[in-house]
């Protein structure tokens, strides 16, 4: 193995003119030099494919691909196509990164002879940052245990950031292009299966930028693609580690049941939006999935099963305390 791999870092970009600086700074800053930056504008209307090209003329490890809008699957995948890495990993247009993260990820890879090196991130509510913290210590899971811990969503999610992968875990991955919300815990469950070895490190390194906006928050306004993508994580699991079909029963049902509170919170739970998600969480639980909720979210379960009047008010009034 390489002391010095070569990292590709790509940053699929669509409307994001007002925080892409900052991201692409942050990634140039890296202590960690041997980069290759894809940056691919997917058709971006505002300012950032001009902010692309400034970019790849200041340092020439920046790669830019402008392509028409295809959304963000499509652009992952050209930069896929593109990169020269051993290593790749994603960085979002509007968040940024600390500038230790590429060192940090592909230290604990090298080290643990890893296939995916996983660390943390803090949420930042678009102008407030928040302090990271940092730690040498890490955990190395195999296949089976890292899918599970996946599954449950404590230590680490669904997300492909922040994470490093080898680019070898790419080969024969089906591309799901017609799904839009949680399509990259698709991508991210399918490279854990393609995996041996797993390193974790919980340094957060990752600034998550909040936006009320992004396609991460407004499950709500698409719960059939978000529907879809959890009935293939589903398939996936009962194909590739059936041991762990109940955990991802389990994920199904928290997703819901956090869908359903994000609604709430929103009073836009409509009766129509109760019934499909009531249907899904019929379809879904069984005593083991139920069992590996935790307490709070079994609570939750029991009271929208009674109806959705009950579970609006209960849902009111837990937040008023």
């Amino acid at each position: 193995m390489n002391e010095f791999p070569l990292i590709s870092v790509i940053v699929p970009i669509y409307k994001t003119e007002k925080f892409l600086k900052k991201c692409v700074e942050s990634i140039i800053n890296q202590t960690y030099k041997r980069l290759e930056i894809i940056l691919v504008d997917d058709g971006s209307p505002d300012l950032c494919p001009i902010i692309c090209d400034e970019y790849s003329k200041k340092d020439e490890r920046v790669k830019v691909i402008h392509q028409k809008n295809s959304g963000v699957v499509k652009a992952r995948n050209a930069g896929i196509a593109i990169a020269k890495g051993e290593y790749v990993c994603f960085v979002d247009s509007d968040d940024y990164i600390e500038c230790n993260m590429c060192k940090l990820l592909v230290d604990n890879l090298i080290k643990t002879n890893s296939d995916i090196s996983l660390v943390n991130f803090c949420i930042d509510y678009e102008e407030e940052a928040n302090y990271t913290t940092t730690t040498e210590i890490y955990e190395v899971f195999d296949k089976h245990e890292a899918l599970k811990q996946l599954l449950i969503g404590d230590k680490f999610q669904g997300h492909l950031v922040p994470k490093m992968f080898s680019i070898d875990l790419f080969k024969d991955i089906r591309e799901y292009s017609d799904i839009t919300v949680c399509e990259d815990f698709v991508l991210t469950l399918s490279l854990f299966i393609n995996a041996k070895k797993i390193v974790y490190n919980k340094s957060q390194c990752y600034h998550y930028v909040y936006r009320g906006n992004s396609a991460s928050h407004v499950i709500s306004k698409n719960y059939w693609s978000y529907q879809k993508a959890f009935d293939i994580i589903c398939e996936m699991i009962n194909d590739k580690e059936s041991s762990l079909a109940p955990y991802a029963l389990m994920n199904d049902l928290r997703i819901d049941l956090v869908n359903a509170m994000q609604l709430c919170n929103k009073n836009i739970l409509s009766k129509e939006a109760y019934k499909i998600i009531i249907q899904n969480i019929k379809k879904n639980i069984s005593k083991e999935a139920k069992k590996l909720l935790n307490k709070k979210l079994r609570f939750w379960l029991t009271i929208i099963k009674i109806g959705r009047l009950p579970f609006k008010v209960i849902r009111k009034i837990s937040q008023l305390f």
